[in-house]
């Protein structure tokens, strides 16, 4: 993904509806995303060798962007992959240079 936007597509009284929400992120490049096993969260790997937690409730909202909740900061290469623990606890990252 590139140009920070994810789009979902979510039932909304019983019609199926795309949402398009951008993420903050700025010029750089989203990578990889990943909603966690419960659907409460979006994690996106991006181009500046970060990690961002995202509220995934937001997409139901109106607001115009996802709610970032965490950036994680301290990879040495660019994030190519993230996966959540099956629980929905941990989120593991892979990194290349």
């Amino acid at each position: 993904m590139n140009g920070g936007q994810i789009v979902a597509a979510q039932a909304i009284g019983g019609h199926r509806t795309l949402a398009a929400k951008t993420l903050a992120t700025g010029d750089v490049a989203v990578i990889a995303a990943r909603f966690s096993p419960d659907g409460k969260f979006v994690a996106t790997a991006s181009d500046d060798n970060t990690v961002t937690i995202w509220d995934a409730g937001t997409l139901s909202k109106d607001a115009d962007t996802l709610k970032r909740l965490v950036t994680l900061k301290g990879q040495s290469n660019r994030v190519t992959s993230i996966a959540f623990s099956p629980n929905g606890a941990f989120v593991a990252t892979e990194s290349r240079r």
